[in-house]
């Protein structure tokens, strides 16, 4: 069961993942290397926005020590693939989302150390970022199913824009598969970490408010804006696992990170559902249907 679900949850990630990249062009992501404005903007806001608000939710709650360390190992982390799915079920700017996230990723190696040695003010938390598990992440689960993703679109995009519906609802549902096995994984763990709903849910609706708020004061316009909000709730939680089975050696850090996903996933599932920044879907015109309604 356990090296099932060791390969379970990376095969699931990376086909979520590809479904990003089937939502992407070379077109789209060449127009971003143009838009350095709108990236510093999406990148600043993680920066400044994700440990401030991390921060603030652990003194609101006044969470114990154990909690506190588990909560903000996992905000300190980069940005999480997982950012670029809800952003095209949400039908964002996935080419802008997936640029944060590798973004977030590169700038991991300064910002990750830099946040936990804030968060723990120069305490034992402090220690040097996983490298090799970090760009084993990029690579993996962000590079490679990206650029399948584009290949299978640039092969076949009539198909592919022809089967947005059900490739959506297959990709709600793999989450749904994504969550089952996280839970299966460790049961009394990940039910211990579910104590913390709390916290996590403040942090999620934080950011996605905040974030909202940036994204209209710097114009954004309503796909970029989806890809900028739905960037700062969502850690990699494969980071965070590495990081507190590998180097601190905690399972209960582990547990918490399953928990934040499951917590998280179902709240951020709702706002691309219910949430005022989803875009609405593009109505075709019918036959015969007069532009100027004659």
């Amino acid at each position: 069961m356990e090296s099932f679900i060791r390969v379970a949850i990376p095969v699931v990630t990376f086909f979520l993942t590809v479904l990003v990249g089937l939502d992407m062009s070379r077109a789209a992501v060449g127009t971003l290397i143009h838009r350095s404005r709108d990236l510093m903007v999406g990148v600043a806001s993680a920066l400044a926005l994700v440990p401030l608000l991390a921060w603030g939710t652990v003194h609101v709650f006044a969470l114990p020590r154990g909690l506190a360390a588990s909560f903000l190992l996992t905000a300190a982390c980069p940005t999480g693939t997982m950012a670029g799915v809800h952003t095209y079920l949400a039908r964002g700017n996935t080419a802008f989302a997936v640029t944060l996230v590798a973004c977030s990723c590169i700038l991991a190696s300064v910002s990750l150390p830099a946040f936990l040695w804030i968060f723990s003010q120069g305490e034992a938390l402090s220690f040097s970022p996983p490298w090799l598990a970090l760009l084993r992440q990029v690579a993996l689960l962000l590079v490679l199913p990206v650029g399948l993703g584009m290949l299978i679109r640039r092969a076949a995009p009539g198909r592919v824009d022809g089967s947005r519906r059900p490739l959506r609802i297959l990709g709600v549902s793999a989450i749904l598969v994504l969550v089952a096995i996280v839970i299966a994984s460790d049961p009394r763990s990940f039910a211990a970490g579910l104590g913390a709903w709390g916290p996590v849910s403040l942090f999620t609706l934080a950011t996605l408010v905040s974030g909202d708020a940036v994204a209209r004061l710097s114009g954004l316009d309503a796909g970029d804006r989806i890809g900028l909000v739905l960037h700062l709730p969502v850690r990699n939680l494969g980071i965070a696992t590495a990081i507190a089975l590998g180097v601190l050696h905690r399972t209960d850090y582990a547990a918490f990170a399953a928990a934040f996903f499951v917590v998280q996933t179902t709240i951020l599932l709702l706002a691309v559902r219910f949430y005022p920044f989803r875009r609405p879907p593009r109505v075709q015109p019918e036959v015969g249907d007069s532009p100027h309604g004659g």
